[in-house]
């Protein structure tokens, strides 16, 4: 099924998000040990950026960014919240 596009361009008709695929966010201020239950895409990537550090300007009205899930829930901004981990380059195990 398409619909029509800009310059009456047939494009595919979308239903929604695809297939579901792990967020594994990695940031010293991301929550230890924490699942989110929010929706997020990769969109959710560029709104997170464009809210926190261009005051909310969104790329484009027609962009996905515009409905996109929050990540902020993954975050404790107020501190770190585990020190650093360091892992071994040979094995990916966690050296102290």
């Amino acid at each position: 099924m398409f619909t029509r596009g800009p310059h009456h361009v047939r494009i595919p008709f979308w239903y929604g998000y695809g297939q579901r695929l792990p967020f594994l966010l990695i940031s010293p201020f991301a929550k230890t040990n924490y699942v989110s239950s929010s929706l997020a895409d990769q969109t959710s990537i560029l709104a997170f950026i464009e809210n926190n550090w261009l005051g909310g300007l969104r790329t484009g009205t027609s962009s996905f960014d515009n409905i996109a899930g929050s990540l902020n829930d993954m975050f404790t901004f107020n501190k770190p919240a585990a020190a650093k981990l360091i892992l071994s380059p040979a094995t990916g195990a966690a050296v102290r």
